[in-house]
C-alpha cells in the first residue's frame, strides 16, 4: 500500500468549521494549533495518514516557510504574494507519485485542480467527522463539533460530483 499524504486548504477548514471558526476569534495561532492538534490525535488514533500537510497562507517575511507541526504533521506557509491554494497544487505536483494525495478544501477551485492532478478530495465537514466516527465520542472531533454531519446546503455537491468523490475515495482507501 502506498503511502497516504493529506494536503490541508487551512484557512478554508478553520473557517469552514464553527469550532474552530470560534478558535480563530481568539488568535491565528489557536486556530492553528486546533487544526494541528486534530492532525496528530488522528496519526495517534487511526495510523492510515503517513503525513499532514498543513498549507497556511502566509507572509514570508514574518513567517517561516516550513515547520513542524508534530510528529506526522508538517505546516507550511506560502511565500509573500502566494496563495496557499496555489502552494497547494504546488506540493501535489513536487512529492511526485510514490504517494496518494487527498486534499481537503471547500473551495471549489483548489477541490477541481486537485482532482485533476490526481488527488482525492475530502470537505472539511467530512474531514472535521473522521475522528469522531472511529471513537464515537463528542471529545474526539474538535472542540464543540456537533454530532451530527454538517449540511449546509450552500455546501452541497451535486451529485455526480459527489458520486465520483466518494467511489475515488473508496478506491484510494481500499473500500
Amino acid at each position: 500500500m502506498r503511502k497516504r499524504i493529506m494536503i490541508l486548504d487551512a484557512y478554508n477548514i478553520l473557517h469552514r468549521t464553527p469550532a474552530w471558526r470560534s478558535t480563530l476569534a481568539e488568535s491565528l495561532e489557536t486556530g492553528r494549533d486546533a487544526l494541528l492538534a486534530y492532525c496528530r490525535r488522528w496519526i495517534q488514533q487511526r495510523g492510515d495518514v503517513w503525513l499532514f500537510i498543513a498549507v497556511f497562507d502566509g507572509d514570508s517575511s514574518i513567517t517561516p516557510g516550513q515547520t513542524s507541526g508534530g510528529p506526522g504533521v508538517r505546516v507550511v506557509f506560502s511565500a509573500s504574494g502566494q496563495a496557499a491554494d496555489d502552494r497547494i497544487l504546488d506540493i501535489l505536483t513536487e512529492f511526485g507519485d510514490p504517494f496518494d494525495y487527498v486534499v481537503v478544501s471547500d473551495d471549489r477551485y483548489v477541490m477541481t485542480r486537485a482532482k485533476l492532478l490526481g488527488a482525492a478530495i475530502m470537505t472539511a465537514a467530512a474531514f472535521v467527522n473522521v475522528l469522531q466516527g472511529t471513537q464515537g465520542t463528542q471529545a474526539s472531533a474538535a472542540p464543540g463539533m456537533p454530532s451530527r454531519r454538517h449540511t449546509d446546503p450552500d455546501d452541497a455537491l451535486p451529485s455526480g460530483v459527489a458520486h465520483d468523490i466518494t467511489e475515488s475515495l473508496r478506491r484510494l482507501w481500499g473500500g
